[in-house]
């Protein structure tokens, strides 16, 4: 699934809009220099592409890892196999 950059735009938002409206940390959000306030926005706009990304693998591809099986399977002694 992709995601354009409007929608995590609208996502970080989103995100920001939560931060000032809790109790004690709305100010802070804007005590942050503005320049840094929007190295932080692009950096969760990343963050949230590179795992919706990550989400889009994960279902594409079965698992690699034989410890992935175990985890799965709910087996309680992974390594007596």
């Amino acid at each position: 699934m992709q995601i354009d950059e409007v929608t995590i735009d609208k996502i970080v938002e989103d995100i920001v809009k939560d931060i000032e409206g809790r109790s004690g940390l709305g100010n802070e959000w804007e005590e942050i220099d503005s320049g840094i306030r929007g190295e932080i926005k692009e950096k969760w706009a990343d963050i949230i592409n590179r795992n919706i990304m990550l989400v889009d693998e994960d279902k594409e591809s079965p698992p690699e890892c034989p410890q992935n099986e175990n985890i799965r399977t709910n087996d309680p002694n992974p390594e007596s196999t």
